[in-house]
């Protein structure tokens, strides 16, 4: 992947995957990539870690940058209102990263008058109107269900991320995160992550071989 086929201003990106195939580590590493080749603020939001575990992953993984345009908000409750107006009152702003999709709100599930579908539709749909308003790229991580843990190959493809009710048509780039290594213990490359590339409307879609790292929870490019 390079900056000029993905993370376009005005894109909404969506890095999906089951749990444990590392969607948040590879949410931080773009937040550093972005951050390292812009002088604008990087804004991560984060429903699940908290502020201080962001920052020690940040400088566990890389200890030789200051993170100075790398900001984090770990309010536990957020909707897309209250994420546009943070992104407007963001100074400088260059990207906003969301971790994760299913954990936050649309005004309307407040007051539960939606169906759950309704809602992850209505999200989806208002984060890709910010991203055009903004012109800035929004990058989300998403949970996928089991059902792709029902089958021998266990890759995700769009029709999981479609049954977890989120808008699949508004979003321009579909990212899913697989490592074999979960699911077959006995694999002979047991640090290979697979970066599978599902839809992208400024590029090429296909598979970039990652090197996951435990120690440092972060992704690396493959060398063979």
């Amino acid at each position: 992947m390079n900056q000029t086929t993905f993370f376009a201003n005005g894109s909404f990106v969506v890095i999906a995957g089951r749990p444990a195939m590392g969607k948040s580590a590879l949410a931080l590493d773009i937040a550093e990539h972005l951050a390292q080749h812009s002088v604008k603020n990087i804004l991560i939001i984060s429903l699940e870690m908290s502020k201080e575990q962001i920052l020690f992953r940040l400088q566990k993984a890389y200890d030789s940058h200051s993170h100075k345009n790398i900001l984090v908000c770990d309010e536990p409750i957020m909707t897309v209102k209250t994420i546009r107006e943070l992104c407007e009152n963001t100074e400088n702003l260059g990207a906003v990263i969301i971790d994760y999709l299913q954990l936050f709100f649309s005004e309307e599930k407040l007051t539960k008058t939606q169906s759950r579908y309704e809602q992850q539709d209505d999200i989806s749909r208002e984060l890709k109107i910010m991203a055009r308003n903004l012109n800035i790229p929004v990058i989300c991580t998403s949970q996928l269900s089991k059902k792709c843990e029902l089958r021998s190959d266990k890759r995700p493809t769009i029709s999981d991320l479609c049954d977890t009710q989120v808008n699949e048509p508004v979003m321009d780039q579909i990212i899913f995160l697989y490592r074999d290594r979960y699911y077959n213990p006995e694999t002979p490359v047991e640090d290979m992550a697979e970066c599978i590339i599902a839809k992208n409307r400024y590029g090429d879609i296909g598979t970039i071989k990652l090197r996951w790292d435990p120690e440092r929870v972060a992704f690396s490019l493959w060398e063979e």
